[in-house]
């Protein structure tokens, strides 16, 4: 039963103490440190974080979930680093959560208004679209890269001696003359929905 899942889930005695005479109402759940953040957890039927980490709330319903949350505890061990654990008794068990759900913690911020994820493009964003049919996202970026006059047009381009040659030359002159000429190099990349994750480029 869900008694000795909470035993097997490694909770000290007072732990599993308080999960089995909480009463099935709404409550709030004080924690220090979960995923490094502070703040309450309201249980019930919408079960929320109320973070108070900049010293106001940030309200943020726990999505991704069917029915009510009965309480939860802070929750730390190797495996789930600063995670918790809520009891949801419509499924009779314990859950051993993490508010950054596999992905790298320092990519999540949620003491802000909204809750944000950020996504490394390793470059500058200039447009984004959303597909609603694919749920996906189409963003442009750009990086820059060091200038590199086309040679072809400047000699025979079946020669590639001559080319090689002209190209040695324009690169020692702008080396020399012109060190920080740069191009942008744009490129269009697709990106999941869910976990933003590269699709494509």
């Amino acid at each position: 039963d869900w008694v000795q899942k909470m035993e097997q889930a490694g909770l000290r005695p007072q732990e599993r103490e308080f999960f089995v005479h909480t009463p099935n109402s709404r409550q709030f759940v004080p924690f220090d440190n979960v995923d490094h953040y502070r703040g309450l957890f309201v249980c019930g039927e919408n079960p929320a974080f109320m973070f108070t980490q900049k010293g106001y709330l940030m309200y943020h319903n726990m999505t991704g979930i069917e029915g009510s949350v009965r309480t939860m505890t802070p929750f730390h061990i190797p495996n789930c680093e600063y995670g918790f654990v809520d009891y949801r008794p419509q499924e009779r068990c314990l859950h051993i959560n993490q508010l950054h759900a596999g992905t790298s913690a320092d990519r999540h911020v949620y003491d802000t208004w909204w809750p944000m994820m950020r996504v490394p493009l390793n470059a500058t964003p200039h447009y984004i679209m959303f597909h609603a049919v694919h749920r996906t996202y189409t963003v442009i970026t750009s990086t820059p890269e060091r200038y590199k006059p086309r040679v072809s047009e400047l000699v025979d381009p079946d020669d590639e001696e001559q080319q090689q040659q002209i190209q040695q030359q324009l690169k020692d002159y702008y080396d020399r003359h012109v060190p920080h000429a740069v191009q942008e190099r744009y490129s269009v990349e697709l990106y999941s929905s869910e976990s933003w994750e590269l699709l494509d480029r």
